[in-house]
């Protein structure tokens, strides 16, 4: 090969370079770079003479010469620069800390929460694919809230990364202080400290619905900074006053139930109610809440309320439960068209208002039983309603309660208008009742 290097180019070069009399300066630019190739092509004859020449055991024995060499290489590099350091920590102070130890455990730690900050933004974006809602109890993601969307990742994926999340020591301050969280239309959170829900004041553009926070009746007043609070339940906190309440003008769900409360003239200010529960409470008195035209969902059980004419105002009201309560006239909700579930249980009527068969397309769910109703002429509209439409669920049960004697009554109704023989109700005992 080198023969072959010398007549085809060395030395037709070199005639080329004496027959022009080139300096001999110039013969040694073509010897260094002639010189290299040459020890080039040696090495490599040299490389492929050995391999094919030694044994499997010399090849080790000489792989593991080369690892030792550069194992030591390294480990003087690690020495020299391990040196420089110590000499430049002895003649400074560290940037931060009281020691270099004390500096280089802080950098550290940064270091892990940069990591983890970067791991969690590339789970949350998996997360916010599938999901505009989210539910947070004490800290930690429980679930999408109210429904996962469809999006490129699956559920199981999603499940996957709000684990990650968790066990990563996902914190409030992540959601409220990176931008790239702020796309979230709406938060369900439970049991947070007021330090933390007041951080929701960088996050505006979501609804903000707060489960029993853990915040004093008394610093209550605190949330009214918060202007995107849709939702607030307070349940069993012994609350006595709501006034304070009536500041969160944004407010469209509010529960307030097993609470201690007598007066809520202040919450006629809150119009924006959809849903409101104060049911186990002391009220008696109900007037104010005529003026929340809105509300759909109303729950006031177990109370001491006894006349519901401000009801009447309530026309988009489809839910009501007012069992357990010391209502005898209920003509107020006969007028009401978009009424679907009403629960009149545990009450003093004698008897269950006139109904209006053309307001009572809406009914699906009749509770009136436990009264002491001794007509029941009214009633008989009303169970032709829900019968009707429950009649394809074969669920009647569950959507219709009423005494014995309404079963009796409706027996002898149906035995004047059928021809057919019917089974005698009268004839049944308790159980069979």
């Amino acid at each position: 090969l080198l023969c072959a290097l010398w007549e085809l180019f060395i030395k037709p070069f070199a005639r080329e370079m004496m027959s022009m009399g080139t300096h001999w300066t110039e013969y040694i630019v073509a010897a260094v770079i002639l010189i290299p190739f040459s020890l080039f092509i040696l090495g490599l004859i040299r490389a492929i003479y050995r391999d094919s020449t030694e044994t499997p055991e010399q090849k080790e024995e000489r792989r593991n010469r080369e690892q030792e060499k550069l194992t030591q290489d390294r480990l003087k590099r690690e020495n020299k620069k391990k040196e420089e350091q110590e000499e430049y920590e002895r003649s400074r102070k560290p940037p931060i800390g009281d020691s270099w130890e004390e500096y280089r455990a802080i950098m550290e730690e940064q270091t892990k929460e940069a990591e983890r900050i970067s791991l969690n933004k590339n789970r949350w974006n998996i997360v916010k694919s599938v999901a505009d809602n989210i539910e947070i109890y004490s800290g930690e993601i429980t679930g999408l809230y109210p429904q996962y969307k469809q999006g490129t990742h699956s559920k199981r994926d999603v499940a996957f990364n709000i684990s990650l999340l968790n066990e990563s020591g996902f914190s409030i301050d992540e959601l409220v202080e990176h931008d790239e969280y702020h796309h979230f239309k709406y938060i369900k959170i439970s049991n947070l400290e007021l330090s933390e829900i007041q951080k929701f004041l960088n996050y505006p553009d979501c609804s903000i619905h707060l489960v029993n926070p853990n915040v004093s009746q008394s610093d209550l007043v605190e949330l009214t900074n918060i202007t995107h609070i849709v939702g607030l339940t307070y349940e069993g906190k012994g609350m006595t006053d709501c006034s304070v309440l009536g500041n969160l003008s944004s407010l469209k769900t509010l529960e307030l139930s097993n609470n201690s409360l007598v007066n809520v003239e202040s919450l006629s200010t809150l119009k924006n109610l959809t849903t409101l529960d104060l049911s186990n409470n002391s009220i008696s008195e109900i007037d104010s809440l005529g003026t929340l035209v809105d509300i759909s969902d109303l729950n006031l059980s177990g109370n001491t309320i006894s006349d519901i004419s401000a009801l009447n105002s309530l026309t988009k009201l489809s839910e009501v439960n007012l069992s357990d309560n010391a209502i005898e006239d209920v003509e107020p909700l006969t007028t009401l068209s978009n009424l679907e579930t009403v629960d009149l249980r545990w009450n003093v009527m004698k008897h269950a208002g006139w109904w209006d068969e053309t307001n009572l397309k809406s009914l699906r769910n009749f509770y009136i039983d436990y009264n002491d109703i001794d007509e029941y002429d009214s009633l008989g509209p009303v169970f032709d309603q829900v019968f009707y439409w429950c009649n394809s669920q074969n669920d009647l049960d569950s959507n219709f309660a009423a005494d014995d004697d309404f079963w009796r009554w409706l027996n002898n109704r149906a035995n004047e208008e059928d021809e057919d023989d019917l089974d005698d109700l009268d004839d049944l005992d308790d159980d069979e009742w």
